[in-house]
C-alpha cells in the first residue's frame, strides 16, 4: 500500500508538471450497502499512466478515456425501469481529466444504467446472481456453487418485428439468462421467459415503436432494429 500510495503521488505530480489535467479516483464499494460494514473495499485509480488498485487499472482508464461524462447524474425526466437488482452501493470521489467527481452510485432503477457504464471503474461486487441448488461432488457431501456475474447480454435478432399489443417477441442472443426487464418505448414489462440464449416478452399496453432494451443484472442491450407497434 505504501508503494502504492508512492506511485500515485509521483503520478500526480508528474501530470501536474505537465500542465495535464488529472485523473485520480478514491473508490468505495459496499456489497450490502453503505450501511453495513462487512465487506467494503476501498479502491484507487489514477490515469495517464494507469496505477491503482482497481482490477485492472489499464481498462478502467481506457473505459473513462471513452465516457465525455461518466459519472454524470441521470437527466431529469429520464424513463427509468422499476428494478432493483441490490442492495450494492459505491461512493466515487476525485477528478477525471481535471473534472472534479463526487458521485454515489447503486443498482436501483436509472442507477442500474449509470454503474454499468462505469463497471470497468467501479467493480461491482457479485452479490445480484442467482443461487443454484446444492451438488454433490464426486465421494459424496454437499458442497453448494455460487455463480457470479457474468458479461453482459449481446443480442442477435427479434422476431416478430412489428405487431400490435399482445404480440409474443422473441429476442435471440447470448447472455440472456439474467434478463430481469424488457423496455419498449417508454414502457417496461417483465420477460415471460429468459435462457442463456433467448428472451421471450409480450408487446405491453402503452409501448410505441422504437429499440428494444433488454436489463440484466450483469448489463443492459439495445437491439439494432426497432419493433413496430401497430393497431
Amino acid at each position: 500500500m505504501i508503494r502504492l500510495a508512492l506511485a500515485l503521488a509521483a503520478a500526480v505530480t508528474a501530470a501536474s508538471a505537465g500542465g495535464a489535467p488529472a485523473t485520480r479516483l478514491s473508490i468505495d464499494v459496499w456489497p450490502q450497502g453503505r450501511t453495513v460494514a462487512s465487506g467494503h473495499v476501498h479502491y484507487a485509480l489514477r490515469c495517464a499512466p494507469a496505477v491503482g488498485t482497481v482490477p485492472k487499472p489499464g481498462a478502467a482508464c481506457t473505459a473513462l478515456a471513452g465516457l465525455a461524462h461518466p459519472f454524470a447524474a441521470t437527466p431529469h425526466g429520464t424513463v427509468c425501469p422499476s428494478l432493483v437488482l441490490g442492495p450494492q452501493e459505491a461512493h466515487v470521489v476525485g477528478t477525471v481529466r481535471g473534472v472534479r467527481v463526487n458521485a454515489w452510485l447503486n443498482l436501483v432503477h436509472c442507477g442500474i444504467d449509470r454503474w454499468n457504464r462505469v463497471k470497468a471503474v467501479v467493480p461491482q461486487p457479485k452479490l445480484a446472481g442467482r443461487t443454484p441448488p446444492p451438488v454433490t461432488p464426486p465421494g459424496g457431501g454437499a458442497t453448494t456453487v455460487t455463480t457470479p456475474n457474468g458479461p453482459p447480454p449481446a443480442l442477435a435478432t427479434m422476431s416478430p418485428d412489428s405487431g400490435p399489443v399482445g404480440t409474443v417477441v422473441t429476442i435471440t442472443g447470448t447472455n440472456l439468462g439474467e434478463v430481469v426487464g424488457v423496455q419498449l418505448g417508454k414502457v417496461i414489462t417483465a420477460p415471460t421467459s429468459a435462457s442463456d440464449t433467448q428472451v421471450v416478452f409480450t408487446v405491453p399496453p402503452g409501448a410505441t415503436t422504437g429499440t428494444v432494451k433488454v436489463f440484466s443484472r450483469n448489463g443492459s442491450a439495445t437491439t439494432v432494429g426497432t419493433f413496430t407497434v401497430t393497431g
